[in-house]
């Protein structure tokens, strides 16, 4: 930078600024805070003071932001590395891969290797190579200076980070769990047919997903706590701290530079939203790459800032939807600075052409889902633009013009901005900065905004594009949600004026009035700084403590052994996500305070959390269960949130009455899909000595393996072909040396297969059976099988031999119109479920007639599938599909309970197909509509 020559007009504009400064600051006392109009009026005057400032002082500057200057052209083509090419190459691969399967993890990770390996190869082939003007090198302490912003940032943000916000909020709580069932392989959402997904689509919500992933790798390490949670965005928003500093170090002096990246450091704003665990910090972060990126492309005839800067863009789309408004950014930029700067075009587009390719291939993979998925393009975006909400638009602004809608919308930003600040999260009802940042901003914003420069004005479309479609035609202005990333570029205005302040002050009074400007300046930001953080840490907490829901949630989360019931209208419930998050581990429930006493079998003590102004169902807690303990959760004001009542096991034992049931699963596991532990249409089940559980799944034509704990192990007969393969099997059952056999109802043949899945024999011959329906293993090791075509039950030797049979086709003792399934039990009792005469007979180890009762009849023949445990004292479990239950019996035909019924999950059944038991006596169900299966711990050990 040549030095100034003093001038006095530049002192005197140095003066008019100053004056703009000091009336913009003083136009933050509280009377004036609460009439924008006013405001608005003066804090005009204050804009066309620091503009005339601006203007007036530019002639007698020599501007140190030079990255319009003219670059000469390199002396040498520049030729692509041999490495970059490969790595294109597999980045195509893998967008070829993903169009094909946007599940496949493999073709995953090959696009990250392949955009990683591009830019590492590019930048390694240009390190130490100028082509043209390099860019302004960094000193030590410049590198000192960014690390100790990133230090400061990072500490104000980790400092009680699970305290202060105290509030966990639904989208943060929803960003956890989306996060962590991918990381998984588990859905987002427990209601409907279970699906596992890919991060290469949008949730349910219509968000992307790849920023949950990142919040959950973090959390891989960190811990799942809401300490975990928000260190994404903490270690993001330090982050953005020190890369402003680098971005405004190509523009502006290194102490204009440090101060902005200070004020956004300690902007209470900025706390906010990067120490929540939401996704704005990340693409907040991808934001102020990008165009520090483009800055350094700028000054430089390098490719690799630039292609950093389309990799940062295409992944900003992954990360929040408010990625979208970088796009009509940068192409606004380019297309001014190709019109307004002569060669640009000539001198650049080879590195913006890449720019953009690598741009659209790390975007493609959303691109696909979008393709494959075009309702949820825009899909966020029409939910909060403003024409498309007529209940909004009659509400806030009827009959209104268009015109008149828009200029509403700015005024109800302006008064955001200045006196309430956002109202949606962080609404503590301050201006959303301190005065020092407003007034800099008031008295350079004209100036900045209006500066040519290229770095300026890409700085600038980088403030006023987000802003002017996020405050004009978005409902509830400002939204922070989707402003928060063109922050950055706010606090650069700021730098701008303390770097127009300083330079003045040298030029108009020389070296002492630079040291007199530092000064000022320095106590300027120090007490922004006193601003802000007294403002976050201390009247934050204060305005906005632990709300009841988060409370409700840790107090669940506490009670892990318990099962906790949720009583409330709608405030206080256990599907709302933040309890979802918190309390992810607890058994938990819904229910009225009509349904006390709650008429539920379990083994778990209860604990009631009961909203504040539900006094009817503490008074029947405390009538039903009288020695319950008691406990009130307050405010700090003294007001009450919630009322918990802990009640022990024995109590709710006493209180049950006859038709109490089973409503909760222990253990949920594998999904509907093609992939390991998943599948399309389970049929049968059962379970052996050690716990495995065995799964038909006639729709991929295997039999699915999981551990006793659900994960799944190697499917078998997936790779057979001919008589080998699995195909329909219909029923499973487990001999006693691990051999399984599984019954084919279309080939009319049963099989035994080894446990690792290889066809050991053919158990019947072809004439034997003509409609298989069932198989069991009986104690002395014959095989019983159910034939629905001769209306009979076999006895077979384990090499097929028929040893005796028993049934005839009627509705009398011993015969069978429609059977549908039998089991064995420790005895060799046979039990025989009939489909047309609703009933279950039982028959002697010699398969004679003993007993029957009658079943629930059913609309489809899987509804009467009979599993038989001996543990527990025995019992015999029929599935009524119809009514989303399954029934337990004594071996006797005496009902005693159901696990089940009608309703929503997790505690009803959507559509149940099958039943089974282990030799511990727990059940476990297929519900062939969420396409998992539930574990139920029934027995008495």
């Amino acid at each position: 930078m040549q030095p100034f020559a003093p001038e006095p007009r530049a002192g005197r504009a140095f003066l008019a600024s100053a004056a703009a400064v000091a009336l913009a600051m003083a136009l933050q006392v509280e009377w004036l805070e609460s009439a924008t109009a006013s405001f608005v009026a003066f804090g005009g005057i204050a804009v066309a003071f620091g503009l005339a400032a601006w203007l007036y002082a530019a002639p007698s500057l020599v501007e140190a932001d030079d990255a319009g200057e003219a670059i000469a052209p390199a002396s040498a083509p520049w030729r692509w590395p041999w490495a970059a090419i490969a790595a294109a190459g597999v980045l195509a691969l893998a967008l070829l891969l993903l169009h094909r399967d946007l599940r496949s993890v493999g073709a995953a990770w090959l696009w990250a290797a392949g955009v990683a390996g591009l830019l590492a190869s590019v930048a390694w082939h240009e390190r130490g190579r100028g082509r043209g003007q390099r860019p302004p090198s960094l000193d030590r302490r410049d590198v000192a200076t960014a690390l100790g912003l990133l230090l400061l940032a990072l500490a104000f943000r980790v400092w009680r980070l699970d305290t202060i916000p105290a509030e966990v909020v639904d989208d943060e709580a929803v960003i956890a769990e989306w996060g962590m069932h991918l990381m998984r392989g588990m859905p987002l959402w427990d209601g409907g047919t279970a699906e596992r997904t890919t991060v290469f689509r949008k949730g349910a919500a219509a968000e992307p997903l790849l920023g949950c992933l990142l919040h959950a790798a973090v959390m891989a390490v960190a811990g799942e706590t809401i300490f975990g949670l928000r260190l994404a965005a903490a270690i993001a928003g330090a982050l953005g701290v020190a890369l402003l500093y680098l971005l405004l170090r190509e523009v502006f002096g290194r102490g204009a530079a440090t101060g902005g990246a200070f004020l956004m450091a300690v902007c209470h704003t900025h706390l906010y939203w990067t120490r929540s665990g939401m996704l704005q910090s990340l693409v907040t972060l991808a934001a102020t790459g990008m165009v520090l990126g483009m800055m350094r492309g700028l000054r430089t005839e390098r490719y690799t800032p630039w292609l950093f800067a389309g990799a940062l863009l295409g992944l900003a789309q992954h990360l929040y939807e408010g990625g979208r408004f970088l796009v009509p950014l940068v192409a606004l930029f380019l297309l001014l600075i190709a019109v307004s700067e002569r060669g640009f075009v000539a001198r650049h587009w080879r590195r913006v052409g890449a720019m953009a390719l690598l741009s659209a291939a790390v975007f493609a993979p959303l691109g696909f889902w979008y393709l494959r998925e075009p309702q949820t393009l825009m899909a966020i975006s029409t939910g909060a633009y403003i024409f498309r909400q007529p209940e909004y638009l009659a509400s806030r602004y009827p009959d209104h013009s268009t015109v008149e809608i828009i200029l509403a919308q700015l005024r109800r930003s302006l008064h955001g901005f200045l006196v309430q600040s956002d109202s949606s999260f962080y609404a503590i009802w301050v201006p959303l900065f301190d005065p020092i940042v407003r007034a800099l901003v008031l008295a350079g914003i004209a100036g900045f905004t209006f500066t040519l420069r290229p770095p300026l004005l890409l700085l600038s479309l980088w403030l006023w594009v987000p802003i002017l479609i996020a405050c004009t035609v978005t409902v509830d202005p400002p939204p922070m949600t989707r402003l928060m990333l063109a922050t950055p570029a706010l606090f650069a205005v700021a730098a701008a004026m303390l770097d127009r302040l300083g330079r003045l002050a040298a030029v108009g009074f020389g070296e002492s009035g630079a040291r007199l400007a530092t000064a000022i300046g320095g106590m300027m930001v120090v007490a922004a700084a006193l601003w802000n953080l007294d403002m976050f840490f201390v009247r934050y907490p204060e305005r906005r403590p632990i709300n009841a829901l988060t409370l409700a949630a840790n107090t669940a989360a506490a009670a892990a052994d318990h099962k906790v019931f949720f009583i409330g209208s709608g405030h206080l419930n256990s599907g709302a996500p933040t309890v979802r998050f918190l309390a992810r581990n607890v058994a938990r429930e819904d229910i009225e305070a009509a349904a006390i006493p709650v008429q539920e079998l379990g083994k778990r003590d209860a604990l009631f959390l009961v909203e504040a102004d539900l006094h009817e169902a503490v008074q029947r807690l405390q009538a039903y269960y009288p020695y319950g303990e008691l406990r009130e959760y307050r405010h700090a004001n003294g007001e009450l949130l919630f009322t918990s009542y802990r009640v022990g096991i024995d109590e709710m034992r006493r209180a049950l009455g006859p038709d109490a049931y089973w409503r909760e699963p222990a253990l949920r596991f594998g999904w509907a899909g093609h992939g390991e532990g998943e599948f399309t249409e389970g049929h049968a089940l059962a379970v052996d000595s050690a716990g495995r559980v065995y799964l038909a799944d006639t729709g991929n034509r295997r039999i699915d393996v999981f551990t006793p704990e659900g994960e799944p192990l190697p499917a078998l007969g997936a790779d057979g072909s001919g008589e080998s393969a699995v195909g329909h099997v219909w029923a499973l059952a487990i001999e006693a040396d691990g051999s399984i056999l599984a019954l084919s109802r279309q080939r009319q043949r049963l099989r035994r297969l080894s446990p690792r899945g290889e066809l050991l024999a053919f158990v019947t011959a072809e004439e034997l059976l003509q409609d298989p329906v069932g198989v069991a293993v009986a104690p002395d090791g014959t095989i019983l099988v159910l034939d629905a075509g001769h209306s009979a039950v076999l006895r077979l030797s384990r090499d097929g031999e028929e040893l005796a049979r028993t049934g005839e086709r009627g509705s009398g003792r011993g015969q069978f119109v429609r059977p549908v399934a039998l089991a064995v039990d420790g005895a060799g009792r046979v039990f025989v479920a009939d489909y047309d005469t609703g009933r279950v007979q039982r028959f002697s180890p010699e398969l004679e007639y003993e007993t029957e009762w009658e079943i629930p009849r059913s609309d489809h023949e899987l509804g009467q599938v009979i599993a038989v445990t001996d543990a527990d004292g025995g019992a015999v479990y029929v599935l009524d599909a119809e009514g989303r239950r399954v029934i337990r019996y004594t071996p006797d035909g005496l009902r005693q309970w159901s696990v089940g019924g009608r309703g929503l999950p997790p505690r009803y059944l959507a559509w149940p197909v099958a039943v089974a038991t282990d030799s511990r006596g727990e059940v476990y169900v297929i519900d062939q509509e969420r396409g998992s299966v539930y574990r139920y711990d029934v027995s008495q050990r």
